[in-house]
């Protein structure tokens, strides 16, 4: 039979103590009602209650887009992810957004035109996507219509190299 004893120091005890209190209530006031957990160094969207809105949410990411959607469709989030939902959830989170907690409900999905989207091979074109419910954005993407094309969460546009 082995006995292990340990010695802390009080100091030590209450350090650990209060990095855990303050981590936990860090992620609880972050995450708060919100849709949308900010992720360091991602900011939450704000709430877009008109088109003027969205296209202002998108101009503040550095995206220039066409005033007016492409298109405006309403979508069921369906109630059991399969595979391609789970990644675009998951791509969703990289950005803060949680689209788990919508399963089963509806949401209105805004897709604007970018004007301003740098490609490898020089411009090219690219659409961005908000996925609404009421006036919060629950999910938003960034995808290139080509056969072949990518998507990607969207983010602040990244200056172009020069």
């Amino acid at each position: 039979m082995f006995i292990l004893s340990f010695r802390l120091r009080r100091s030590v005890v209450a350090a650990v103590f209060a990095l855990s209190l303050v981590t936990a209530l860090g992620f609880f006031l972050l995450a708060g009602e919100g849709d949308a957990i900010p992720v360091f160094g991602v900011p939450k969207p704000p709430k877009c209650k008109t088109n003027e809105d969205r296209v202002a949410y998108l101009t503040s990411l550095g995206w220039e887009v066409e005033p007016e959607p492409v298109s405006q469709t309403e979508v069921l989030i369906p109630k059991e992810f399969d595979e391609i939902y789970t990644k675009y959830s998951y791509l969703l989170q990289s950005r803060g957004f949680r689209l788990d907690r919508y399963k089963g409900k509806t949401a209105d999905k805004y897709v604007y035109l970018v004007l301003n989207y740098e490609g490898e091979k020089g411009p090219e074109e690219a659409l961005a996507s908000l996925l609404m419910r009421g006036d919060t954005i629950i999910g938003a993407d960034l995808s290139s219509p080509r056969l072949g094309g990518f998507l990607q969460a969207l983010g602040e546009r990244e200056p172009a190299e020069g």
